[in-house]
């Protein structure tokens, strides 16, 4: 008999979540509110753990080719004042 898992939530953890389960040899049902299946317009940020996460699921490959590097992230304090600036690029030869 196969294991069964029900994710809750269709975002990025549980859409991991399901590959990963899934590569493992589990049948997987995601459940999510949202009924419109599309990207949403925003940005999403992925520093190290992420992208080794993704590299460990075989998707790394796909997210270099599609993904727009940012050429600068600053970081704000609650109030919006700018604590730090970081100048640096994630490359496929070099994933953080």
């Amino acid at each position: 008999m196969r294991k069964r898992a029900l994710i809750i939530g269709g975002g990025p953890a549980g859409l991991a979540s399901a590959i990963g389960l899934r590569q493992a040899g589990w049948q997987c049902e995601i459940v999510e509110l949202t009924t419109d299946w599309r990207p949403t317009g925003v940005g999403i940020a992925l520093q190290s753990p992420p992208l080794r996460a993704l590299k460990t699921l075989g998707l790394f490959d796909e997210l270099i080719r599609i993904a727009r590097p940012h050429p600068k992230l600053d970081i704000c304090a609650a109030d919006g004042r700018p604590s730090s600036r970081s100048a640096r690029t994630v490359s496929a030869s070099r994933p953080a």
